[in-house]
């Protein structure tokens, strides 16, 4: 029997990201019965099972009473108007949202084909982008349980257990093929089928260069880029078709990857890491063996960036990475090769987050959303500072009023999905990412109402 590899030289918790000092700077260049798995809510983020350790409260404010013990519980979407969004998902530019009938909807810049509605983007050539200000609705895409978005490419889970992407294939994040996998800059408008080979997916985690499909005996499905062994597979290849990953005894229930990392949350929260070390350490970089984050437990969610990687663990959020945009919120602008903890000042706990090349914004367990990072487009949802153009802690989204049941961000603007099934988005337009019909290069700090078909 395989044994659970675990770090090297275990590490105890970091302190807060206050009392910490600057660390090394990130790089960031079977059998068919389904497992015992976390719960998972339509806003797509997962609940541990009921061993998961106890949670400790979160900061206390202004000397007030500890928080009661952490829920990662998401609340539900009431679909009290129609059309109505059951989750969102976000790339570098556009947005996609998964509707209560089971399609799926986007706008922003359509690079590549990363709106999925059939239509080429601009007429510059196969590459020029173009950009869809209203929600379009993805073509010939039905059955849909769940989504996922990055960089210019999206994928989406169907009830048949098939996964389904379109957008950027640069790096064969797409999946077309498995025995001779394709990677290619052309335009991939339309919604295509991954290559599973036989495979049932219960979910999928699109990356920046990579992806992996969540199966339903609990392993990994994963293809992509593999310059920097992160697929988790003997082959050395640049780009790997889907194929399953060796992990090492672990039962995984989501995952996520950077240009160079991939991560996953295994079925008792512990969250694990492989490719070119990130949030551990080890002896061996690039490591192709998943193993345990120690410093970590409880995990209930994930998001991974391009240069920076964020989880809420038994309801605080620790991250680690780049600090350059501030998006660690920790308060500091340095990086950190360790997750540190990035200091919220409430009561409540952070239970779904979602991470940019420049942000990083949580929701919370009372429908508040922080975020920390890049401010001049408004996309923290506060009016962008006039003395500086980066938030380096935590704050307040103070223009958002709503109750919000998730939260995603992209470079330069952010979205809500409210507990009634309605989105409203803020920040930068340039692409039309505000869903209004029109295009601007104004910051928008306070949220716009996005109108679906």
């Amino acid at each position: 029997m395989k044994q659970h590899r675990v770090l090297d030289r275990p590490r105890a918790l970091l302190a807060p990201a206050l009392s910490c000092v600057a660390v090394v700077a990130f790089c960031a260049c079977g059998d068919d019965e389904a497992r015992p798995v976390f719960t998972e809510s339509d806003s797509g983020s997962v609940t541990p099972p009921e061993d998961t350790p106890d949670a400790s409260p979160p900061d206390a404010v202004d000397g007030g009473d500890a928080a009661p013990p952490f829920d990662p519980s998401n609340v539900p979407v009431k679909c009290a108007v129609e059309p109505c969004v059951l989750q969102l998902a976000a790339g570098y530019n556009h947005f996609c949202a998964r509707m209560s009938d089971a399609t799926v909807q986007c706008w922003g810049t359509n690079d590549y084909g990363a709106i999925g509605n059939g239509a080429p983007p601009g007429d510059g050539g196969e590459r020029a982008p173009s950009e869809s200000p209203r929600p379009a609705v993805v073509t010939d895409l039905t059955d849909v349980r769940q989504i996922s978005a990055a960089a210019n490419a999206t994928c989406a889970t169907r009830g048949d257990g098939s996964v389904y992407c379109w957008g950027s294939n640069d790096y064969g994040q797409l999946g077309l093929e498995a025995e001779r996998p394709q990677s290619d800059r052309d335009v991939h408008a339309y919604a295509t089928p991954v290559a599973l080979g036989g495979d049932s997916a219960v979910r999928v985690d699109l990356g920046q260069r990579s992806a992996c499909a969540v199966l339903k005996t609990g392993g990994l499905s994963c293809w992509g880029g593999n310059l920097r062994r992160q697929l988790a597979r003997p082959a050395t290849d640049a780009v790997l078709g889907p194929g399953r990953a060796d992990l090492v005894g672990f039962a995984v229930v989501r995952a996520g990857s950077s240009e160079v990392s991939t991560y996953a949350i295994t079925d008792t929260g512990t969250l694990l890491s492989w490719g070119t070390l990130a949030g551990r350490y080890g002896s061996l970089n690039p490591d192709p063996v998943p193993a345990v984050i120690p410093s970590l437990a409880g995990v209930s969610d994930v998001s991974v960036g391009a240069a920076h990687t964020c989880a809420i663990a038994n309801g605080s959020v620790y991250c680690w990475g780049s600090g350059a945009y501030g998006a660690l919120g920790t308060g500091l602008p340095s990086n950190a090769t360790l997750p540190a903890h990035a200091v919220m000042m409430t009561s409540a706990y952070a239970q779904q987050l979602s991470v940019s090349r420049r942000t990083t914004c949580i929701r919370l367990t009372d429908g508040s959303i922080q975020c920390a990072g890049e401010a001049k487009w408004g996309q923290l949802g506060i009016d962008p500072p006039t003395d500086r153009e980066r938030v380096f802690a935590l704050r307040r989204a103070e223009k958002f009023t709503g109750h919000a049941v998730q939260v995603v961000t992209t470079d330069s603007s952010t979205c809500a999905l409210l507990e009634d099934g309605s989105v409203q988005c803020w920040g930068g337009n340039e692409y039309g990412q505000l869903g209004q019909g029109s295009l601007d290069t104004d910051p928008h700090p306070t949220p716009a109402i996005v109108t679906f078909r």
